[in-house]
């Protein structure tokens, strides 16, 4: 029986189809065997996929040729000695690795075969790089990924930079060195700084090196809607402005008072970021506090949605915002400022109950992800637009604790009051803890609670 209609490439076994793409490891030749069935398609990527890095590739322009060496692993050295026949090797000046050494034509195909062995280059050095050889790199086949790319001592001409730019983009090339003369120390910078100005109409801030961008972004204001700004540029200011945002420094307590038309704002932050926190008013005084760890900046401003806007802009996390005074209007520009800080807890002290406070209020504890709030409250319950703005408030965070003015203006019949209306709002799930307390002097007497355990933990009194 003649079983050679049926015995095809596609129905050979997985174990000789991974011998076969590891015979000859280049890309395009695995590319084409993709195509033969599911299998081969699988095994070829996994083989693409485990291609091993070029840590430094080299191309040398002599006057007829194109003199390469390759930096690998000594690991990968019979594999890298695939690309030519008639290479031949040194030891480098790590142990562990080896020095490929070979010469090529300047020609597409050739240098395509080189990059055709490899997913990504560390370093590619360019070395008396022509017009014509720029243009023959720009146009190789296959998109290798390139960290580095130093061209040094090439032969500059207007038209090189068009091809200069293709291989940076197509590379994905996030770091550049143009090295003139690099055994010449004293004319080094002034000669790259000139080199780059050649290219200034095209080297736009989207190729500038990371250490450069960080650096810019220590220089500029540090809020979150100018690095927003600064992430459309290119993928990489966009990643580098998305870290530096995550690493923006905590608030510990903010405190806003309200004086007439204007905000007293006071900032206890780590000493570590005083300066950070600083920038915020040109007119901030620092000061001590208790803690010898940190520092409270201290400003008036107007009391805009802008400015509580630029101080939120500053951070992601504030531990206590504490407010004092706090009208409608207060309350209002609060709620309207931009950027979705975390805020853990939040003191307002002598709200009125109205349905618009209850709004704004409810609105501000959602936006901020508000876990804890603490109020002072009239003592009584029987207020109903005071039990609706409790209600409203169980019902978007966690921990509420209140407090109810003196113990001396609180009756008997008050607490059970209290108590009542505690196990009413009990019901709803959101809330995890509750707290009523009067005042004799400058302590605090709780006398209703949901949950009193939670008060009493050694975590509850470690967040304080």
């Amino acid at each position: 029986m003649d079983y050679s209609d049926e015995f095809t490439l596609a129905s050979l076994p997985s174990d000789i189809i991974r011998t076969i793409v590891s015979v000859d490891p280049r890309k395009r030749r695995l590319g084409n065997m993709r195509l033969i069935s599911k299998t081969w398609n699988l095994l070829a990527v996994a083989q693409i996929k485990s291609l091993p890095n070029i840590e430094m590739l080299t191309f040398n322009l002599q006057e007829n040729y194109l003199r390469v060496l390759i930096h690998v692993n000594k690991n990968y050295k019979s594999f890298f000695e695939k690309i030519d026949s008639n290479c031949w090797t040194r030891d480098d000046e790590k142990e562990t690795h080896v020095l490929i050494i070979f010469d090529i034509r300047l020609d597409i195909n050739d240098l395509s075969r080189i990059l055709d062995y490899t997913n990504h280059i560390e370093i590619l050095v360019v070395r008396g790089f022509n017009q014509r050889a720029f243009f023959m790199l720009s146009n190789v086949k296959g998109n290798v990924k390139i960290d580095q790319m130093e061209l040094v001592r090439p032969h500059y001409r207007a038209k090189m930079k068009k091809h200069i730019f293709q291989i940076i983009e197509r590379h994905h090339i996030t770091t550049i060195k143009a090295l003139i003369n690099p055994m010449s120390p004293d004319n080094l910078t002034t000669n790259t700084t000139n080199f780059m100005m050649n290219l200034s109409n095209e080297f736009t801030l989207a190729f500038l090196p990371t250490d450069i961008i960080w650096t810019i972004f220590s220089c500029m204001d540090p809020g979150k809607e100018k690095l927003n700004n600064v992430r459309l540029i290119s993928k990489t200011w966009n990643l580098l402005a998305v870290e530096h945002i995550k690493r923006l420094p905590r608030i510990e307590i903010l405190s806003f008072h309200v004086r007439g038309d204007e905000i007293e704002v006071n900032i206890t932050v780590d000493k570590n970021h005083t300066n950070h926190f600083a920038k915020l008013h040109p007119m901030c005084s620092i000061d001590c506090t208790r803690k010898e760890t940190q520092d409270r900046i201290h400003f008036t401003t107007p009391l805009t949605v802008t400015n509580i806007s630029r101080i939120f802009d500053y951070t992601n996390h504030i531990e206590i915002l504490e407010t004092f005074s706090f009208d409608q209007k207060a309350l209002y520009v609060l709620q309207n400022a931009k950027g979705c800080v975390i805020i853990e807890q939040l003191e307002l002290w002598w709200l009125n109950y109205d349905a618009e406070i209850r709004k704004i209020v409810a609105s501000i504890l959602q936006k901020h992800k508000i876990s804890k709030i603490m109020s002072s409250i009239d003592n009584d319950i029987s207020n109903d637009n005071l039990r609706k703005l409790i209600r409203t408030i169980s019902k978007n965070t966690s921990i509420i604790e209140f407090n109810v003015g003196d113990k001396e203006f609180l009756s008997e019949e008050s607490k059970r009051s209290w108590k009542m209306f505690a196990k009413e709002i009990q019901e709803n799930k959101n809330l995890l803890a509750l707290k009523i307390c009067a005042q004799d002097g400058y302590t605090n007497f709780p006398f209703c609670y949901i949950n009193e355990p939670f008060f009493n933990s050694t975590a509850y009194f470690l967040k304080q």
